[in-house]
């Protein structure tokens, strides 16, 4: 037990979670670093919208991970893509009646990103 904590508080706690809210199968435990959370447990069809929302998330983010990245990002956790890829400072600005998105000068993982954006064009 945690001394100060009270024993009270923390048994109380882990009694309504419940000891299944502790432990995550390690199958969809890094969806768990990147997903919101889930809807209240009383809708099952909300649930069930949730779950395929995060499950279409997922399989985007490994389909990208093996289609365009090379290196370690390729084999990198949720987190890691979070705050290299998918947090880069950007500008989408509208040039000559296109679309053009301008990456901040000196970040780490530009060429990254330019390289899986030549990846996604070759293959459509």
């Amino acid at each position: 037990m945690i001394e100060g904590a009270g024993e009270g508080v923390l048994r109380t706690t882990l009694e309504r979670n419940g000891p299944c809210s502790i432990r995550r199968p390690t199958a969809i435990g890094a969806t768990g670093q990147t997903s919101p959370a889930p809807p209240s447990r009383t809708t099952s069809d909300a649930n069930k919208a949730w779950l395929a929302t995060v499950g279409w998330a997922a399989d985007l983010v490994a389909w990208f991970q093996l289609l365009c990245l090379t290196g370690p990002l390729a084999g990198a956790e949720p987190k890691t893509l979070r705050w290299r890829l998918w947090h880069t400072p950007a500008r989408v600005i509208r040039k000559s009646r296109r679309h053009v998105t301008r990456l901040l000068d000196g970040w780490p993982d530009t060429n990254t990103i330019l390289t899986a954006y030549q990846r996604i064009a070759a293959l459509t």
